[in-house]
């Protein structure tokens, strides 16, 4: 991920620690990410094209602004984070419950909000990095926890249960399956998948789907979550997942509004907590 920047304001520093945190999260789906922060005055000199080089010469004016303090000030270090009410979003009892990684995630996100919530024309799509990698990981853990079970301890009955025969579908049905399987494959027994919030939603959508499953991996999804008491889980995470490509992801929109961003935080911490089954 490469930003090239003219004018600092004073939110840069906390964009450029949302950006790092965004790619740490992103790398654990076995895609390696890295944030390249390019200065102006930087860039103006630079005489070699070489990415390589261009990383070397712009790492220190990255990190001098990731250590600059931000307006009397905002510090993300635990003492600070012990000084705001987090109870508008989360009870106690919930926030205890959480592995330490959501728990971090959940700080973090409040907050970015608080420090964001009385700017003016700011964007809250920062907010919402610390719990990317949260809700993915949540979502990684519900995955398996579902299906592995499932999964034969046989080497030729596992390869034949990860790929199932799938010369009944349509070509681009077929295709689709193929790369469903390998990536549900690479989540269970690899730790090394992508994108499991949206793996986990299509889990979900697909057990209740009415399409006959063509055997295999894709017959255990159909019975693991196929349970109708999780379809109230399916609506959180759809929401999630439409907020995420929308605002974050793919930044088809901007979210300006600080009342929207409120309520997606509550969503995504509600999310957290019903993926988690705390």
């Amino acid at each position: 991920m490469l930003e090239t920047k003219g004018r600092v304001d004073i939110d840069v520093p906390l964009k450029i620690r949302a950006a790092v945190a965004w790619c740490r999260a992103a790398s654990e789906g076995g895609i390696k990410w890295e944030y390249l922060y390019v200065p102006q005055e930087v860039f103006s000199q630079v005489d070699d094209n070489h990415l390589e080089a261009l990383f070397s010469l712009c790492e220190p004016a990255k990190q001098n602004l990731i250590r600059e303090k931000i307006e009397a000030p905002l510090s993300l270090e635990k003492g600070n984070l012990e000084k705001i009410a987090f109870d508008e979003f989360i009870s106690d009892g919930d926030f205890d419950s959480l592995p330490l990684k959501a728990k971090k995630g959940v700080q973090e996100a409040i907050a970015l909000f608080k420090f964001l919530e009385n700017k003016n024309e700011v964007s809250y799509a920062p907010v919402f990095a610390p719990l990317l990698g949260a809700v993915d990981e949540a979502a990684k853990g519900y995955i398996i926890s579902t299906l592995r079970d499932a999964i034969p301890e046989d080497m030729n009955k596992r390869q034949r249960f990860f790929e199932p025969d799938l010369s009944v579908l349509h070509p681009r049905d077929e295709s689709f399956h193929k790369r469903q399987a390998i990536n549900l494959r690479r989540t269970l027994l690899e730790n090394d998948g992508i994108m499991h919030i949206g793996l986990l939603k299509w889990c979900l959508e697909y057990a209740k789907s009415p399409k006959v499953a063509p055997g295999g991996i894709f017959l255990a999804v159909k019975a693991g979550f196929g349970d109708p008491e999780q379809k109230g889980l399916l609506d959180t995470i759809d929401k999630i997942y439409s907020f995420r490509n929308e605002y974050i992801a793919h930044q088809e929109k901007e979210i300006e509004d600080r009342h929207a961003a409120k309520q997606a935080i509550n969503e995504w911490i509600a999310g957290l907590i019903m993926i988690l089954g705390v």
